[in-house]
């Protein structure tokens, strides 16, 4: 197999559509300011939630390059446009090898010709080697053995280093275990008639070391291992490279130094957190890198946030730390710089948009929901507002603390602003995790608006799990009809039966031509063609974005008419308006990791087809019986091939009630699951909508479950 590297520079993402384009992608069409007006420097990336990086010199120009992987399979390039000394990255690709990584990727040189080639996860824990022929990866190992002709296995949860820890010219590999040891591999510097490098199995518990608990106060399950991530750097000029080692329950970095020689190492556990004068502190499994910047002669650290033992949500979007080394390469010195290094705009974990002329004055505002608030202990998401501080044809979007809402108690706010009772101001309805709407009245004024929270059980409308409403007059009537997303992919529709003043909203029957769900959906509505009639963009958990035409002279109301693919983005929420005033609806996405892509309706300049190889069905989960139930449900569960399985119970704020089965190497056939409504304490759960979640490799399937006492 061999993987293309992309040739231009500065590459222009475009896609043809038949009816509603083209759209270019933008990365910097305006700025998003904070409250003090200072811009992010990289406002349309979408975000990050768990970043994993290498700097490598990917273009041969002797400068730094950032390699960044925040979802499975996918790395993104940023190439450095700057010096040695003073990097300047510039987004240059979302898929830069072209291949499908899985969970973790390295680069190294290990056959010492001059540039870095490629490690990333296989299928069942093994190790895929690509070697770095010119411009192009040619996949050498799908599957990378030992010199006895053993497997080498790495633990998808954890991420293996390379480093020449013996100094004889050749980068041996170590690869961390959950049960806190480091299993080490030694390049033997002879390699197989298709190049690639022999390692010979040394040990499994390298140094001794053993990593157990960490951090801050632990769970009450006392003593515990994690996944984690390791790198090597000489920190005191002795030739000898010391180790820093990130782990799923350490909030911080355990440094290790090594009082050994460059050619016999021994390292001794010197610090469980790093820095010593301002500790690193975190959600934990803190993935370390070390690497000399900036070109003065020390290394520098950096620290990206995998997510860890605690509380997730503070570190949503303070996830990529960059320590810069004050000291020397004998006596480091690393401060904390910047917990968003790349400053891109980051609302935490996801972002779902509305679109406003919020304070009257002729250009529209935004107001931006997210699942969680990014602090510690979150108890409710956010809806934030950005004002318009700049023009219709030229916006400069900053946040106003001033216009609050209030969300408590609601998480996955999905706003949607829209004057209901016809008063001349705006009104919000809002989607929540359980759901449920709530709904907003405008107490204010058109120019200067109050949203009061009246009530957080709209209608009593409930579609299950994670409500995204979006209102339109799709049937002509001269009022607002409703259509709501919902987690499994589906869409709800309402006819509005009242009138502007006084809606009321009548579930029906919808069909969609061509329709299909990718889970978590996220509709919006814009009349892109001019015709008089909304036309109907739906965005979903994978990353796709379907164009449905309304068509009321036909039997459907809507068929598709194309797809644009963001893939690698999760949870796609699309809202398109003229954000430059010229005449045409531009297309703004919010994605899962918190920020927003741009995409500018325009003449396109060149197409990309983005391929995708969709990973091959391994499970089939049945629907659960009974259901509703008040006893037992049961479920049975197909499986086609040796693999991990994992099925637990959820609540539908999210949180895990109950892991009924997890299987590191569950062999193919059939299995039943059980759930009796309790969780993991033996209490029985609440009366509600819970969902049974399958996990199988990157393959998930979910049922939900109505569970009545």
């Amino acid at each position: 197999m061999i993987v293309r590297c992309v040739g231009a520079l500065f590459a222009v993402l475009t896609v043809l559509w038949a009816q509603p384009g083209p759209f270019n992608r933008v990365l910097h069409p305006f700025d998003i300011q904070r409250e003090d007006g200072r811009p992010s420097q990289r406002p349309f990336l979408g975000g990050y939630n768990t970043p994993r990086i290498q700097w490598s010199d990917y273009n041969d120009d002797a400068l730094p390059d950032l390699f960044l992987q925040e979802h499975d399979d996918y790395v993104t390039l940023y190439l450095n446009t700057g010096s040695r000394t003073q990097p300047r990255l510039q987004w240059f690709d979302d898929d830069v090898f072209g291949i499908r990584t899985g969970a973790w990727f390295r680069l190294a040189d290990v056959d010492n010709d001059g540039d870095d080639d490629l490690f990333c996860a296989g299928d069942d824990q093994t190790i895929r080697y690509f070697m770095r022929r010119d411009s192009d990866y040619v996949e050498a190992s799908n599957g990378l053995m030992d010199d006895e002709g053993a497997l080498i296995l790495s633990e998808l949860t954890s991420i293996p280093a390379f480093y020449d820890i013996d100094c004889d010219g050749d980068k041996d590999m170590f690869l961390g275990r959950q049960t806190g040891t480091i299993t080490f591999y030694e390049h033997t510097g002879a390699y197989d008639n298709a190049g690639v490098p022999i390692y010979h199995f040394v040990m499994d518990n390298w140094q001794d070391i053993q990593i157990i608990g960490g951090g801050r106060p632990l769970p009450k399950s006392g003593l515990l291992h994690g996944a984690n991530s390791l790198t090597f750097g000489d920190l005191n000029n002795d030739n000898a490279a010391e180790m820093i080692y990130g782990d799923f329950f350490s909030q911080s970095l355990y440094y290790f130094t090594n009082t050994g020689r460059c050619d016999s190492a021994r390292m001794e556990r010197t610090m469980d957190s790093y820095p010593p004068e301002t500790p690193l502190l975190t959600s934990g499994f803190n993935a370390p890198s070390l690497f000399d910047v900036d070109g003065d002669g020390d290394l520098d650290l950096f620290a990206t946030v995998l997510g860890g033992a605690f509380s997730l949500s503070q570190s949503l979007n303070s996830n990529f730390y960059y320590m810069e080394n004050i000291g020397s390469a004998a006596q480091p010195e690393h401060i904390i710089l910047s917990d968003n290094y790349l400053d891109v705009f980051d609302m935490g974990n996801e972002c779902v948009p509305a679109v406003y002329d919020l304070d009257d004055d002729g250009d529209p505002d935004w107001i931006l929901g997210n699942q969680t608030e990014t602090i510690a202990s979150s108890s409710h998401g956010q809806a934030l507002v950005y004002r318009n501080t700049g023009s219709a044809s030229k916006p400069v979007m900053r946040y106003d603390p001033s216009l609050t809402i209030d969300t408590d108690n609601i998480y996955n706010c999905a706003p949607e602003i829209f004057d209901l009772d016809d008063d001349g101001d705006p009104d919000m309805l809002m989607g929540r995790s359980n759901g449920k709407l709530a709904y907003f009245e405008n107490q204010g004024r058109a120019d200067n608006p109050l949203f009061v929270r009246i009530t957080t059980k709209y209608m009593d409308i409930d579609v299950g799990s994670r409500s995204v409403p979006r209102l339109a007059d799709w049937d002509g009537d001269g009022d607002a009809d409703l259509c709501i997303g919902e987690f499994d992919g589906l869409l709800n529709f309402y006819e509005n039966t009242g009138d502007p003043q006084t809606p009321q909203f009548k579930a029906i029957v919808l069909p969609v031509a061509g329709y299909q769900a990718r889970g978590c959906a996220y509709p919006a509505f814009y009349d892109w063609d001019a015709d008089g009639d909304p036309d109907l963009i739906v965005g979903f958990d994978q990353g796709e974005v379907q164009f449905f035409e309304c068509t009321p002279e036909q039997d459907t109301l809507f068929h598709r008419v194309d797809v644009l693919n963001l893939r690698p983005a999760r949870k796609t929420a699309p809202f398109i308006y003229d954000w430059d005033n010229d005449g045409d609806g531009d297309l703004l996405i919010g994605t899962q990791g918190g920020g927003l892509f741009a995409w500018e309706a325009g003449t396109p300049t060149a197409i990309v087809a983005p391929a995708y190889t969709p990973t091959p069905q391994n499970i089939t989960l049945s629907e659960g019986w009974p259901n509703p139930f008040n006893g037992r449900i049961q479920f049975s569960l197909t499986i086609k091939r040796t693999a991990h399985v994992a099925a637990s119970i959820y609540d539908v704020n999210g949180r895990r009630m109950i892991s009924l089965y997890d299987a590191a190497r569950q062999s193919p056939g059939q299995r039943v699951f059980q759930w009796d409504g309790r969780n993991r304490l033996g209490q029985s759960v609440a009366s509600g909508i819970y969902w049974l979640v399958v996990h199988s490799g990157r393959q998930i399937q979910s049922r939900k479950i109505v569970y009545i006492k």
